[in-house]
């Protein structure tokens, strides 16, 4: 936030210091920058969807968000065909979507196409879902961006 004093105490003082009158009413006015504000939707992965939400005043470029699985006392998530495809090496052991912008106040949601495929081990699994985890886009807030749920198939 930006503040614009027009005519402050130390300007009231000077004025008053060389003779003149100073006004009588000092004005103030903030102004604050219009950003996007990405929010992940963690719930929405129990069903293979990764999604993002833009809370914030402005809408987002392009960003990628990245899903990461866990399983909880140790082991591995499961894993079928067409995985690959959702890799980047930037973002290593993480199913990776490009999102081309996002508008504000709008959601964006992507089916994994794989995740039908999952045959899973019972137990239960942590997904942290990220997004602009590359921080390409500058936001409100940078600090909400991952957020996670548990998955117990």
């Amino acid at each position: 936030m930006i503040h614009i004093i027009k005519y402050g105490f130390v300007a009231t003082a000077f004025l008053s210091a060389v003779g003149m009158t100073p006004p009588v009413m000092a004005t103030s006015k903030s102004l604050t920058a219009a950003a996007p504000d990405l929010v992940p939707v963690p719930q929405r992965m129990k069903n293979g969807t990764l999604s993002a939400r833009n809370v914030g005043s402005a809408d987002a470029g392009a960003f990628v968000i990245t899903v990461q699985c866990q399983k909880q006392g140790g082991g591995s998530c499961a894993e079928a065909p067409g995985m690959a495809r959702y890799e980047d090496p930037k973002y290593p052991n993480r199913a990776v979507v490009k999102v081309n912008g996002l508008q504000k106040g709008k959601v964006f949601n992507h089916k994994l196409s794989f995740w039908d495929a999952l045959v899973w081990a019972p137990g239960n699994y942590n997904l942290l879902v990220e997004v602009d985890p590359g921080k390409t886009v500058a936001e409100t807030n940078e600090g909400n961006n991952i957020q996670g749920t548990v998955f117990s198939p």
